[in-house]
């Protein structure tokens, strides 16, 4: 039968390792109400070794200090409670994992914690002028992040076996390795972790951001459990497998937590990159270069980029293709009747919408029956093409020649006048009247084409008339032309033909 476990009894297990005296001490001093600063330095100074790892650190460029300091009283006095707390609480730590032969991974361990406290106190350095009551944040952020994860640990070590399947089942997504540890234990290592730090006297707020560095739902300190939260976000992103996605995640989460902008949060994560470095070096651990993975991400970002603009014009022209090749008459190679009616309705609409004008004409070949019986269709056919050819040589910019079907073609002419109406309709009719059919017929005798054109204008803005209206019209001027003799043209105005037809 598997062992029940709770918070406590995880706490109370035999093989995991105290602090040493010294951390103990000094974390004790820090909690009481009236503080002395002289006597939490000669504490540390008992651990020559822990004093020069203080020193050196708060020495360091990270904390961009003037001039170094070379007494410890001097450097608490700079870094301030809550960082030397963490600092010592982090070196003990190290050193005992250090010293450990688990299977547990310490180095991956605190390379994330590591990357999340320089994380953290990035962020809380950007919005602090927000907070100004709160004079503390950078320092609490600073702890927070480093040891949000604390409680894995003690986790790994009450049954090193059961933590590491809940591992094995995260993979590499730290967000939801809790779950699993839920599963395996009835409690995450965010509930250990603050568990022990209430035991080890850390402040509220420190205590709160790590029982919430999964979700920041804390309400008495939300500022820094927010800040534990997305600093989780991005140590998960900028060290895991699909950092891209995970950091554009993570950058929506930095924009909804504390408005940081896209430019901005852009400028923290090169901030981090280079400040993680350093918070690793303070604890001698390995830390992957976050600048390189950076820097190879965006450049990979940046071709996947490329590569998706390349793919969709690709899409764009397979589709304008596929439009066309709906759209274009086989026989002819003009527009077709489906495009005619898109861009009939489409052109109506901008006469009304601009006050302009559109013109149509319908265009017949005359006695096309006779050279179907009298050649045959296969004739008939290339009689089509040459016509639509010969009226393809006429359309002036903006025009719309379209076969409508059968042998009837049509023409839109958008912004045209009545005169310019007429002048196309006529240029049109003596094109293919004026020379003979011969190029497309082979050796065999030419045919005389002719053709009977009506046109019609709207005006849109200024009368009722509609799309059909002016088809109407121009249907109407083209029956008109052939009961007159065909082989010419005649005009009318839409409006006109449709008060007549009401009337």
């Amino acid at each position: 039968m598997r062992q029940k476990f709770t918070v406590e009894s995880v706490l109370e297990c035999p093989n995991l390792p105290g602090l040493p005296t010294v951390a103990m001490e000094v974390i004790s001093l820090t909690r009481e109400e009236d503080v002395n600063l002289r006597e939490v330095a000669s504490r540390v100074e008992l651990d020559p070794a822990l004093t020069a790892r203080v020193l050196r650190t708060v020495n360091s460029a990270y904390f961009g200090l003037g001039k170094p300091v070379a007494s410890i009283q001097r450097g608490i006095g700079y870094m301030g409670f809550n960082a030397l707390v963490s600092l010592i609480l982090g070196f003990s730590l190290v050193d005992m994992t250090r010293r450990r032969q688990d299977h547990f991974d310490f180095v991956g361990f605190w390379r994330r914690s590591t990357t999340a406290a320089a994380t953290a106190r990035r962020i809380a350095m950007r919005i602090a002028d927000r907070v100004p009551e709160h004079h503390e944040l950078t320092d609490e952020a600073f702890a927070a992040g480093l040891l949000q994860d604390i409680g894995m640990l003690p986790l790994q070590t009450a049954d090193p076996e059961r933590f590491r399947n809940a591992e094995q089942l995260a993979g590499n997504d730290h967000r939801i390795l809790g779950g699993y540890e839920r599963e395996a234990f009835g409690f995450d290592h965010a509930a250990v972790g603050a568990a022990l730090a209430r035991r080890w006297r850390l402040p509220e707020s420190i205590i709160e951001s790590i029982a919430h560095h999964h979700d920041g739902k804390s309400t008495d300190h939300p500022f820094v459990s927010r800040i534990s939260f997305l600093a989780s976000e991005i140590a998960s992103a900028m060290l895991g497998p699909n950092i891209n996605q995970e950091l554009e995640r993570a950058a929506r989460l930095a924009d909804g937590l504390f408005n940081i902008d896209e430019d901005q949060f852009r400028i923290l994560i090169q901030e981090v990159t280079s400040d993680a470095e350093e918070v690793a070096r303070f604890f001698d651990v390995e830390q992957v270069d976050l600048q390189r993975v950076v820097q190879e991400a965006e450049q990979t970002a940046m071709q996947l980029q490329i590569d998706n603009r390349r793919r969709e014009k690709q899409l764009e022209e397979q589709r304008d293709a596929l439009v066309e090749e709906m759209s274009v008459d086989g026989l002819t190679g003009i527009y077709n009747r489906r495009f005619f009616d898109d861009q009939m309705h489409e052109r109506f609409e901008q006469a009304r919408r601009f006050r302009g004008t559109l013109g149509l004409l319908m265009i017949d070949v005359d006695h096309f029956k006779s050279i179907n019986d009298d050649h045959g269709h296969p004739v008939g056919d290339l009689v089509l093409k040459e016509c639509a050819a010969r009226m393809g040589q006429i359309m002036r910019r903006g025009d719309v020649l379209c076969r409508y079907g059968g042998e009837e073609f049509v023409v839109l002419l958008p912004g045209a006048t009545k005169r310019e109406i007429a002048t196309v309709a006529e240029r049109l009719r003596i094109r293919v009247e004026d020379e003979p059919f011969l190029r497309t017929l082979g050796d065999r005798s030419p045919i005389a084409v002719t053709i009977s054109v009506g046109g019609a204008l709207a005006v849109p803005d200024q009368d009722s008339t509609e799309p059909c209206d002016l088809l109407h019209a121009a249907d109407g001027a083209l029956y008109q032309a052939k009961r007159e003799g065909r082989n010419q043209s005649c005009f009318v105005v839409a409006d006109r033909i449709s008060q007549k037809d009401a009337a």
